[in-house]
């Protein structure tokens, strides 16, 4: 892996997410002629959590050039290549990392040329035709759509710019996106609070001026991803001209909405935000730790010894994956009775360990049916730092590894022994 090309700007310390960003889009440079729907939606995520000011950059198509070598046009087709290929779960409204099966028996310079065709003249692509011709296709299109609409192009891409209201249903929030639009505004508040203090009777106190004065001051800057009070992730809001439109932390959409709500939710979480801000040196001051004394009895958290079973040979990347999804073959290590949790863990032999955090039956509000829920956390021994130089034993943290990860792990580890 190359040494990280820091920037400038000391933002903040890097984010153990930001440092695992960097190497996944690394592996997929890599393995480009594989991984190209994978390198858009890192790409993408990496340029959404603005992975890249923890590196030192303001500018993310900066960071990409000076740390992938990928210029702007190619960042932006990459994430647009993932965007508009890769597969698509209706269940959690959500797009993969790979490529959606109707697209299976193109190659990445026939989606290349298909990018910018609408889905009806996409199917009229076919996988045996060249690169040349699909381009011969897509000039006749485009001569006979102007012929057609001859005199008329200047206006339709000006409504293109502005999406009507009209066009699309807004609703009321119920108290749960409420609770949305308050997380949205306590990070906004706190990522522009000197902001919102140069003039805080248009930007706070009044709830008409207030849209005005964001849209005017964020006009490059119109989408927003804020972490989740009672949950794990990330959810995002879009700034757009007449709306606003918010996604949850598992990639569904919860509607259209007026601006009013984001002004009346930055009014109500102010003073609540400004008043912590006041009392954090009273309360880092006198900090008490009330810690009731419990019993072996009392507790509910139950430990289980079990004898682990050998890491068996595993020869290809569907064994190891198959060998992690047989998590529960390990036996399980306790069982939290206060929040029903199961975990599960592997001790490697260079020290490292594996946990698996399951929850059992967990009801997603979208969807009727209950399933587990389970998510892997590599407890790595000597785990390599990103300026190559020096090397750190990992802890627990609220933030798992990737499938491909641990099979990469797996395969080295494997290797070494």
């Amino acid at each position: 892996m190359q040494d990280v090309v820091y920037g400038m700007i000391n933002i903040r310390k890097e984010r153990e997410l930001a440092q695992a960003s960097y190497g996944y889009i690394q592996q997929d440079i890599a393995d480009i002629k594989s991984r190209y729907i994978a390198l858009g939606f890192h790409l993408d995520e990496a340029l959404t959590m603005k992975y890249y000011e923890d590196f030192g950059y303001t500018d993310f198509y900066e960071f990409c050039e000076k740390n992938f070598r990928m210029e702007k046009s190619a960042v932006s087709r990459s994430i647009n290549m993932w965007k508009a290929f890769a597969a698509y779960d209706e269940n959690s409204y959500s797009r993969k990392l790979w490529l959606d099966e109707k697209y299976a028996a193109y190659n990445y310079s026939q989606l290349c040329e298909m990018l910018p065709l609408n889905e009806k003249e996409r199917k009229r692509i076919t996988p045996d035709m060249t690169v040349k011709e699909i381009r011969e296709k897509k000039k006749a299109w485009k001569q006979k759509d102007a012929s057609e609409k001859k005199g008329t192009s200047s206006v339709a891409t000006s409504q293109q710019k502005s999406v009507n209201k009209n066009d699309v249903k807004l609703i009321k929030p119920d108290e749960n996106q409420k609770k949305y639009f308050e997380m949205f505004a306590r990070k906004f508040i706190d990522s522009n609070y000197d902001w919102f203090l140069k003039n805080f009777d248009k930007r706070v106190m009044d709830v008409n001026t207030s849209p005005l004065e964001i849209k005017k001051a964020f006009d490059e800057h119109r989408r927003w991803c804020f972490s989740v009070v009672d949950g794990v992730g990330y959810a995002y809001i879009n700034l757009f001209d007449e709306y606003v439109q918010i996604w949850d932390e598992n990639g569904c959409c919860l509607g259209n909405f007026e601006w009013f709500y984001v002004a009346a939710a930055i009014q109500s979480v102010w003073n609540v935000y400004a008043l912590e801000l006041l009392g954090e040196t009273e309360q880092e001051k006198e900090v008490v730790t009330l810690q009731p004394e419990s019993t072996e009895s009392e507790t509910e958290i139950r430990e289980v010894e079990n004898a682990q079973p050998e890491l068996p040979v595993l020869k290809n990347n569907n064994q190891r994956k198959e060998w992690l999804n047989d998590y529960r073959k390990w036996g399980l290590w306790y069982k939290d009775e206060h929040i029903d949790v199961n975990y599960y863990k592997y001790d490697f032999s260079d020290g490292s360990r594996l946990i698996v955090a399951e929850y059992p039956q967990r009801e997603r509000y979208w969807t009727k049916d209950k399933s587990d829920e389970y998510f892997f956390h590599l407890l790595e021994k000597k785990k390599q730092k990103y300026d190559a130089k020096n090397i750190y034993d990992k802890q627990f943290m609220h933030a798992p590894e990737s499938e491909t990860y641990l099979v990469d792990f797996l395969k080295k580890l494997q290797k070494k022994k």
